[in-house]
């Protein structure tokens, strides 16, 4: 029981450093204290709450926005925290940040060690900065216009061969994103160039999967460490829909049984 309750810890403590790693904020204000916050979008409510239940913590929706962002004030909880994700922090970016907070309480900063497939940290990370998706190519006119959900699921129904799931990871550091690749087995990283005039003025990296071998692999790994996001809804579809594909219900005469069930999938998918 108590090597249990060990593990499930272990479980979840590398996976919320995958989370901070991505969505969160170490800093000390003005006044000398250290804050910590985290922001998701609005669909990641639940997550969101069962994260404050173990660490504790003020849940406010953002002004303007669709995103919800968990504060932490009282010192002893952040205490805790560093506690916890000491020796699992990764992000450069977020390791700077954490490294000042341990200063700050004269806590040690532990660096991670190698990154496997055997922790949870991968599928945190996923939760806060991963993508899963079925873009479209090519879409015949009549679908092209239409706005909102409808569109969407019109497009990929009729898309016929022309689409392919992703998932995808994002980075502004190259090594990070390799990291992953190594310690998940599968996936290929893509360069994509910096635009001044977007919100990506920097080269940004993406660890990528779209071919079956490599998503089954990663199907592998979410199963022992399930995504706690919106996107486990999604996760759970992959096996359905490259069944879909190698059995070409996708290509199928609208009319069809074969068809109905691409078109049920397509629904699922984004609702």
């Amino acid at each position: 029981m108590l090597k249990k309750s060990y593990n499930d810890k272990h479980k979840f403590n590398t996976w919320l450093a995958g989370v901070i790693d991505g969505d969160g904020y170490f800093y000390i204000s003005v006044a000398g204290l250290a804050q910590f916050e985290l922001t998701t979008g609005v669909e990641d409510e639940r997550m969101l709450l069962n994260i404050k239940a173990t660490i504790g913590g003020i849940i406010r929706p953002r002004a303007g926005a669709r995103t919800i962002r968990l504060r932490i004030h009282k010192q002893e909880l952040i205490r805790n925290l560093l506690h916890r994700v000491n020796g699992h922090i990764r992000n450069p970016k977020r390791w700077s940040q954490f490294v000042k907070l341990c200063d700050h309480f004269t806590i040690y900063p532990q660096k991670a060690g190698p990154l496997t497939n055997n922790c949870a940290y991968i599928a945190g990370l996923f939760d806060a900065d991963g993508s899963i998706s079925i873009p479209v190519s090519r879409a015949a006119a009549e679908y092209s216009t239409i706005a909102g959900g409808e569109g969407k699921i019109l497009r990929l129904m009729h898309s016929r061969g022309h689409n392919q799931l992703r998932l995808k990871i994002t980075s502004s550091f190259k090594q990070y994103v390799i990291e992953i690749q190594r310690a998940l087995g599968c996936g290929t990283i893509v360069e994509q160039a910096s635009n001044k005039s977007s919100r990506h003025p920097h080269v940004i990296y993406h660890w990528h999967c779209s071919n079956h071998e490599h998503c089954f692999a990663w199907v592998k790994y979410i199963l022992q460490f399930p995504l706690r996001s919106s996107k486990q809804k999604r996760m759970l579809l992959l096996g359905q829909y490259f069944e879909i594909k190698q059995k070409k219900y996708h290509l199928s005469n609208p009319n069809t049984s074969q068809f109905l069930v691409w078109q049920n999938f397509c629904k699922q998918w984004f609702y």
